[in-house]
């Protein structure tokens, strides 16, 4: 039985987080981190091999080192993997849990697991296929499930190049045998029909007799029916997701974006691996740049079944003498309606906007409006709203307040009541399906350090007090299931790799599902997590892995993580898998490491974010340096013995960093932007606004204005074909410091995009960075000018030092951070 919290809920005087996206450092956004560790099925709650869930063999762990953490053969799982979950069944919901070959059945109030025999139908449907083996079907089989919502669901599968439609309680059967040119098959909720995209143009096919239809004729290389560019899909709905097309929950109703490219240039990404340097070419604007302008439609297909498809109706767009983006597009599932989410070029303002039926058979000329919110200085893309029964929707947002809360909205829009309360910052949610109550997440005591669930009333007239469903201090991911009753709760600390749990929602009862043990021979260090005041009274996040044998008699040098860029924080209290281990790997080898946030990217609220505005990279800059002066005041710290290292944003604040201070004696650098005119518009001018009317605001964060400047050696690393941050900036940038004569290393990764995802690349990348700050910072360079070049090599401006720690290992870890 768990513990009832007795956390109070209070005004947040912390702050920190995890930085966003994956693998290890991405723009915009945010690390994934590598979690998931070797199973340790416990006290009865979890059963081992005999239900499939796989675990390392009992051998020794070898030591901590590169190579255990980043050879491509080599390395070793010090961690493990939990295994995927899946909830099942809307109104009264079931847990599955990934076994090795198959998925089980586990009860949440003892743990126990038993057989899912509905997975075992699908491969029996699935094997009648021809020709698809026993092996293939039970893939396949397996990949359906988490594409159920319901046990008797009908769903898409994709094998090899076909596409099938499997359910357990009817015969599986082909779609196609070859849809090696459909983009983002979609079954509509009543698994009548399925739409596709083939060639910039939207196809609709019905399910049971093949027929299909060919809903647009116009796709071209410039004009996308259903299909996102790369703007909108990386800055407005999601990095990867390229779909522009939703079905109404009833089937008969089809959005879909219209976005015309043309007038923007094509940015061409050479290849050195292709035949005559032929490479990627992609229509993308920067800053200034003419826009993607996406228009929204609506296909009426009721009569679709006689053949009959009206012409869409057109609801709103973009042209380039009233410059719009649709930021978001969502069906009521309980009242017929379309929600659409609308601001202007520079995204200071956003409308929410109703669509009826009247608005869709053209009754009525234009959305009906039901909020319009403006910003002091921007808003972001929002979240998807959640949906109660009266018609009523539950809305996340920073205004007016500048924190982000929930907010209830009643059906025409004439009564907005806020939700939570207004020092907490709802960093997600799900409503329950009855509209009960809703679950959020944030971290009510220290604002983004930690991550925890609560739960919160939907129906009050006034902000209610947040009920919290965690307890232990560190890090909560959790999923809740559709019937709202139980949460999936994977927790982890800075020392422990997570373990999963099941939670009610409704009462105390949780149960432990499984644990992860960590592999060490050696007990690691606890990272301090705290913060640090500025002047003005912002209280910076800060996590800190340093040397015992640090003390004042024998100072170590220091290496600063940073990413820095808005509402992206990289300090958390959960696991960091191998970034987590190679800070252990420095530390043991005597370098101390500090990750640190800034204001704007874990502050309180958007409110601080927004002190940026027009200056990105000066505020948080000054922020960094205060946390270069609390290292300095530190007695255990080498102040001659910093180095600075980042990815993307951070890539940027290393090298804006290091021509703006001369704190560094070293910096890595790689995916930079090094001028934010040569990023994409709609992430730049939400921050920066237009280039023409903020050209000191430009000219004044760019490094590579300042090259001249720079400070210390510094390390830059590209991708050949980053198609996010293109290397010109990186290689512009190298050219800037050849001018002024500075020294310097560069990288480039032929075929590699914004992260580095070859195993043997990374891998030398990992040893390139191990190598270059165990030269920086683990001997001591001779005095020199810092703002000169010298012609010597590198070797000769040194002079070996004693090492910190007790082996003198020259190995320290290399980064491969990915990106926002």
């Amino acid at each position: 039985m768990r513990v009832k919290s007795t956390r109070k809920i209070r005004h947040c005087t912390h702050w920190a987080c995890h930085l966003p996206r994956s693998g290890l450092l991405m723009i915009g956004l945010l690390p994934v981190i590598v979690l998931l560790p070797v199973i340790v099925l416990l006290s009865g709650s979890v059963l081992r091999a005999q239900e499939g869930v796989e675990t390392q063999d009992a051998k020794p762990a070898p030591p901590l080192s590169l190579e255990t953490l980043f050879h491509p053969d080599n390395k070793f799982d010090f961690d493990g993997s939990l295994p995927a979950t899946h909830w099942i069944g809307q109104s009264a919901s079931t847990l599955l849990q990934r076994g090795k070959e198959t998925w089980v059945e586990v009860d949440p109030l003892t743990g126990e697991t038993t057989p899912w025999p509905v997975v075992d139908r699908l491969a029996e449907q699935l094997a009648d296929l021809d020709p698809l083996d026993a092996k293939k079907a039970q893939r396949a089989a397996n990949t359906a499930v988490t594409r159920m919502r319901e046990v008797d669901d009908v769903v898409l599968v994709k094998i090899d190049k076909g596409l099938a439609l499997v359910s357990a309680s009817k015969p599986a059967r082909w779609l196609t045998r070859d849809a090696s040119k459909w983009q983002d098959p979609t079954l509509d909720p009543t698994k009548r029909r399925v739409a596709y995209t083939r060639d910039g143009d939207l196809f609709l096919l019905d399910a049971s007799s093949g027929r299909s239809l060919q809903l647009t004729n116009d796709g071209t290389d410039t004009i996308l029916d259903g299909v996102l560019d790369w703007t909108y899909q990386e800055e407005i709905f999601g990095r990867g997701n390229y779909r522009g097309f939703w079905f109404s929950p009833d089937g008969d109703w089809l959005a879909m974006l219209r976005i015309d490219i043309g007038a923007i240039e094509p940015y061409v990404l050479p290849s050195a691996s292709s035949e005559r340097g032929a490479g990627v070419v992609r229509r993308y604007p920067k800053a200034g740049d003419p826009i993607p302008h996406a228009d929204l439609h609506v296909w009426d297909l009721r009569q679709f079944d006689s053949g009959v498809v009206p012409p869409s109706q057109f609801i709103t767009g973009s042209t380039p003498q009233d410059e719009r983006i649709i930021t978001g597009v969502w069906w009521n599932p309980h009242h017929f309606g379309l929600l659409v989410s609308v601001s202007d070029r520079l995204q200071t303002w956003r409308e929410l906007r109703l669509c009826t039926m009247d608005v869709l058979l053209g009754a009525q000329p234009s959305p009906t409006l039901l909020i319009r919110e403006e910003s002091p200085a921007w808003v972001e893309p929002p979240s998807a709203p959640g949906w109660l029964p009266d018609g009523s929707l539950v809305w996340r947002s920073e205004l007016p307040t500048g924190r982000s809360r929930l907010y209830r909205i009643s059906p025409g829009g004439q009564e907005v009541t806020p939700l939570t309360p207004r020092d907490f910052d709802v960093h997600d949610f799900h409503v329950r399906g009855d509209g009960s109550f809703a679950v959020v997440t944030g971290d009510a005591d220290r604002g983004t350090v930690e991550r925890h669930a609560y739960r919160v009333d939907v129906d009050s007239d006034r902000p209610s007090a947040l009920l919290p469903l965690t307890d232990k201090p560190g890090w909560h991911a959790t999923i809740l299931s559709p019937d709202g009753k139980w949460l999936v709760d994977r927790y982890s600390t800075t020392t422990m790799p997570p373990e999963l749990r099941v939670r009610s929602v409704l009462d105390d009862r949780e149960t432990l599902l499984a644990a992860s043990e960590l592999k060490l021979r050696e007990a690691m260090r606890k990272p301090e997590v705290f913060s640090i005041p500025t002047p003005d009274g912002i209280e910076i996040p800060a996590l800190l892995v340093r040397p015992e044998a640090a003390q004042r008699d024998n100072p170590c040098p220091v290496v600063i993580e940073i990413y820095g860029g808005p509402r992206s924080p990289v300090v958390s209290s959960r696991w960091g898998g191998t970034k987590s281990l190679y800070r252990e790997l420095l530390a043991r080898r005597g370098i101390a490491v500090l990750a640190v946030d800034n204001r704007s990217s874990a502050g309180r609220g958007i409110a601080d974010t927004w002190s940026i505005q027009g200056r990105v990279g000066e505020i948080e800059f000054q922020d960094l340096m205060t946390a270069v002066g609390w290292l300095k005041e530190q007695p255990w710290v080498d102040s001659q013995r910093l180095a600075i290292r980042g990815w993307s944003f951070g890539g940027f604040m290393t090298l804006y960093a290091m021509t703006h201070s001369d704190a560094f004696v070293a910096g890595i650098a790689g995916g930079s932007v090094t001028d934010w005119r040569e990023y994409d518009a709609f992430y730049t001018e939400r921050y920066m606004g237009l280039p023409e009317e903020n050209l000191e605001g430009y000219d004044s964060t760019a490094p590579l204005g300042v090259a001249e400047q720079l400070c210390g050696r510094v390390l830059m690393i590209h991708g050949e074909s980053d198609d996010n941050v293109h290397p010109s900036n990186t290689l512009r940038m190298a050219r800037a410091l050849q001018h002024a004569g500075k020294d310097f290393r560069l990288m480039i990764y032929p075929g590699a995009a914004h992260a580095i995802h070859d195993p043997r690349q990374a891998w030398h990348m990992h040893q390139m960075v191990d190598r270059f700050l165990s030269d920086e910072l683990l001997v001591t360079p001779e005095p020199v000018s810092p703002r000169r070049f010298s012609p010597r090599g590198a070797e000769s401006r040194k002079t070996p030092r004693n090492r910190a720690d007790k082996g003198g290992g020259r190995n320290p870890g290399g980064s491969g951070q990915k990106n926002r």
